[in-house]
């Protein structure tokens, strides 16, 4: 479901998450990582929460392709789907950057 928050920035939402799963942002914006499950989420919230295009989400998330950031997004709403932990996460961290 796509909730649009106006005036919310890619760096609040790669903040609440760098915060929760205990890592430094750098480590959300820097490609190349692979199964960084803290910057899949950043990408998923970022996509939902913001309205940018994919290819501007790309651009803030390391230089890569809108198609990269659209498989992403995709592979975590799948989790999202089967996981109900991760699942109760992602609305807890939409929460924190709705309050913010």
């Amino acid at each position: 479901m796509r909730r649009l928050k106006p005036g919310i920035e890619i760096s609040d939402i790669v903040l609440v998450a760098a915060e929760s799963f205990g890592v430094e942002p750098e480590q959300i914006l820097t490609k190349g990582k692979k199964k960084n499950l803290a910057r899949d989420v950043a990408i998923y919230l970022s996509r939902n929460l913001t309205g940018r295009s994919g290819k501007d989400l790309g651009e803030h998330f390391g230089n890569v392709s809108g198609a990269t950031i659209t498989m992403r997004h995709k592979a975590m709403a799948d989790q999202i789907k089967k996981n109900k932990k991760l699942n109760s996460r992602i609305n807890r961290l939409e929460k924190q950057i709705f309050k913010n």
